[in-house]
């Protein structure tokens, strides 16, 4: 009787493991970490290249393929999340960075703000997608270690395991990070043919002389000190936002402008005045423009980066 109660228990010991490691392991379908994909691609885009780093406003509202069309160089989008928070994104296209690379930052205006943003919870929420939350323990030398000490997140991964075995076997696709969702450079196409939402999600900060955060400030020079003794550029470009919103609060605006551009290093090449689009151009949250104002804004970008590269001709 033992013999056989110890032989079922290694039957279901050996079966489920090999679900974990299924689960674990072995991507099912075409589905892979989007931060893995990004990293990998990133990787293995030759120079010179155009990285372009920021939240998911500018995964959503910026289309590589025709900034790589008209300019002619290869362009890497790695934006996703703002809860990743500043150094961690920092941190994750620095390695990659060579000469003559053109990095483009297009950072939320909570990054410049003193606020408890970047929360445990906002980790979680990414750890609690299919195929990411391995990769970000493998990469935890980036992360801030506060947050990873946090117990919530190491229970967090048992629901990060409940959604993907509902992956696995197809119970629930999540679609924001299956391969479908972004095209080959990185970029958000899944909203495209989307209608757009009535009522915007709002999650917003306004931009206060008292909030201003000098820690970014720190981060920000410290990065363009490293990209530059690559012999590679670095600027800043300003995030989307509504009219409305704009409107309401246009000298803070103003204001924050003029502390980055005394302050940071990198220069600025954009004003926040310019990233102002009616509120139709937007697909459900605030950062996140449809199509319309995704071509838009792309062809502004497309215009300060030939600026960009005519004086870098002009240099060399």
């Amino acid at each position: 009787m033992i013999k056989i109660i110890f032989r079922y228990f290694i039957l279901l010991f050996l079966i489920f493991f090999s679900i974990l490691f299924l689960i674990l392991f072995i991507p099912p379908g075409k589905g892979i970490s989007i931060i893995e994909y990004k990293s990998n691609l990133l990787n293995s885009t030759e120079s010179p290249k155009i990285v372009i780093q920021g939240g998911s406003g500018a995964f959503y509202g910026i289309d590589s393929k025709n900034i790589h069309s008209k300019l002619g160089y290869n362009v890497v989008n790695m934006a996703m999340f703002v809860g990743f928070g500043l150094e961690y994104m920092l941190e994750e296209i620095k390695p990659f960075i060579k000469k003559d690379d053109v990095v483009v930052l297009i950072l939320e205006y909570v990054y410049f703000l003193d606020y408890d943003y970047f929360s445990v919870e906002s980790i979680i929420k990414l750890l609690n997608r299919p195929f990411n939350f391995i990769y970000f323990f493998r990469n935890l030398e980036k992360v801030d270690k506060t947050i990873i000490n946090n117990h919530k997140i190491m229970a967090s991964i048992q629901e990060a395991l409940l959604i993907r075995i509902r992956y696995l076997f197809n119970i629930k696709k999540e679609r924001f990070y299956h391969k479908q969702v972004y095209n080959d450079y990185g970029d958000c196409i899944y909203h495209l043919n989307k209608e757009k939402f009535d009522n915007l999600k709002e999650s917003f900060y306004l931009p206060d002389k008292s909030k201003f955060d000098n820690n970014t400030i720190l981060a920000l020079n410290k990065f363009y000190s490293c990209v530059n003794n690559k012999g590679a550029e670095v600027y800043l470009f300003y995030p989307c936002l509504p009219d409305y919103l704009f409107n309401k609060c246009y000298d803070n605006f103003i204001n924050l402008d003029e502390w980055l551009k005394d302050n940071s290093k990198i220069p600025v090449i954009t004003t926040p005045q310019e990233q102002v689009y009616p509120k139709e151009y937007f697909y459900d949250t605030i950062n996140h423009l449809n199509a319309r104002g995704r071509r838009i804004r792309t062809e502004k970008l497309i215009q300060s980066l030939r600026k960009i590269y005519s004086k870098i001709k002009k240099r060399n």
